[in-house]
């Protein structure tokens, strides 16, 4: 045991693992001091200084948490587990839209209260809504596509869209004009949604026929670019899926074509009234 005399002296005392240890602590600035930071023989292992280097595993782990949080933010789904459920229970391509619809008042009701508020929080909650708004325009848009390229009848989901979004959208406009103080946290989100709105509205007040046809070609053009971008091998194996799925489809023809012929006694190659028929050689028998 070495005892350092002086007003401000500072015990060592180096007896094993179990006995206790009283070491002077390096302070915030990364200077051996009696304060509150690590062991002052880390601190003297590197000549009373903390090396930068030990400070990378923090720097790294912050960096990757909020890498992580932001691909969280991105995955995050436009629906409630409930919305989900209801939409997976429509099938319907006009009761499916009527439901988007009523998701989507959902989400501008909870805009216009959260800004009748004042309140620090509010614009993440905000963006969000705005967000879930625009991806839920998209998806109702994408339904009646699809059953417009299925040739069914979705003139009352059209109708209800129209009406709709031709509420909606001076409501957003008049949000973007009103010019909130804390708009720059959502205004790209708040632009997007209204560009959706405008978009899927004049899609809805078009001539049904007319957009049916314009689905159908966009349809086979998207086709047309996939198996150009498809490599050898992709378009072969194409190729003997469909020749495999169009022998598959005669096969079932001809099956059904059998099951559907009415039965006879005559024996393969045998004909009614011929020569070797059961009416006779050459004719009904007697004659």
């Amino acid at each position: 045991m070495r005892n350092h005399q002086g007003g401000s002296s500072t015990s060592f005392i180096e007896q094993g693992d179990s006995a206790p240890r009283t070491e002077p602590r390096a302070s915030a600035s990364g200077r051996c001091s009696p304060a509150k930071a690590a062991p002052a023989r880390l601190c003297s292992r590197f000549g009373g200084q903390f090396p930068e280097r030990r400070r990378w595993p923090l720097f790294w782990c912050l960096a990757l948490f909020a890498l992580a949080s932001l691909l969280v933010a991105q995955e995050r789904d436009f629906l409630s587990t409930d919305e989900a459920e209801q939409i997976k229970d429509a099938q319907e391509p006009n009761q499916r839209v009527a439901l988007y619809v009523k998701f989507a008042k959902r989400r501008i009701d909870l805009v216009k209260s959260l800004l009748s508020k004042e309140r620090s929080t509010r614009s993440v909650q905000v963006h969000d809504a705005l967000d879930d708004y625009s991806k839920i325009i998209d998806a109702m848009d994408d339904v009646a596509d699809d059953a417009l390229q299925r040739r069914l009848d979705v003139k009352r989901a059209m109708d209800l869209v129209e009406g709709y979004e031709r509420d909606m959208l001076p409501l957003l406009e008049k949000i973007r004009d009103s010019h909130p103080k804390d708009i720059d946290h959502y205004d790209f989100v708040l632009k997007t949604a209204i560009d959706a709105t405008a978009d899927s509205l004049e899609q809805a007040g078009a001539d049904i026929g007319e957009r049916a046809k314009d689905v159908q070609f966009r349809a086979e053009k998207e086709k047309k670019a996939l198996e150009e971008n498809r490599s050898p091998s992709e378009r072969d194996a194409k190729q003997a899926e469909e020749k495999k799925a169009a022998d598959q489809q005669s096969a079932d023809q001809s099956k059904q074509e059998q099951q559907r012929k009415p039965p006879t006694l005559l024996r393969p190659g045998e004909k009614l009234g011929g020569p070797t028929g059961p009416t006779g050689p050459t004719g009904p028998i007697g004659q």
